[in-house]
């Protein structure tokens, strides 16, 4: 058995509002580690907890590797411009089903790699005694 590390090159992620962090950077780590640059885009309503991390950290990756890209998506859609980019190599999503359906036809034209959570409706059981 040969396992042989080929980067695919630029990869995006595209965050949700709950859980800016987590979420961003477990699309983050796997991406740099694996010889990668990232692109990353929070979600509009909670960008700036993900960029301040990004300010403590930048300087621990050679320039150029790690970006975030913020924008009002009402007016600019940058996660359509992104996920459409003929660089970007994979897209790892967390969000809705409605805009998962539009990055998957949208990596569909190209043939990206794409990681895709969708839902965001986890059942949960709040109890009066609890």
């Amino acid at each position: 058995v040969e396992v042989c590390r080929r980067p695919l090159g630029a990869v995006a992620g595209i965050g949700p509002w709950n859980f800016p962090i987590l979420c961003m950077f477990q699309k983050v780590a796997p991406a740099v580690v694996l010889g990668n640059t990232f692109v990353g885009k929070p979600s509009p309503f909670t960008p700036l907890s993900t960029l301040a991390i990004v300010a403590l950290i930048k300087d621990c990756f050679p320039k150029g590797v790690l970006n975030m890209i913020t924008a009002d998506d009402s007016k600019f859609r940058a996660g359509a411009h992104l996920t459409a980019h003929p660089d970007i190599r994979k897209v790892s999503f967390t969000g809705s089903v409605p805009t998962g359906k539009a990055i998957m036809k949208a990596c569909s034209d190209d043939v990206k790699r794409m990681t895709l959570e969708m839902g965001g409706n986890d059942a949960a059981i709040v109890r009066g005694d609890v």
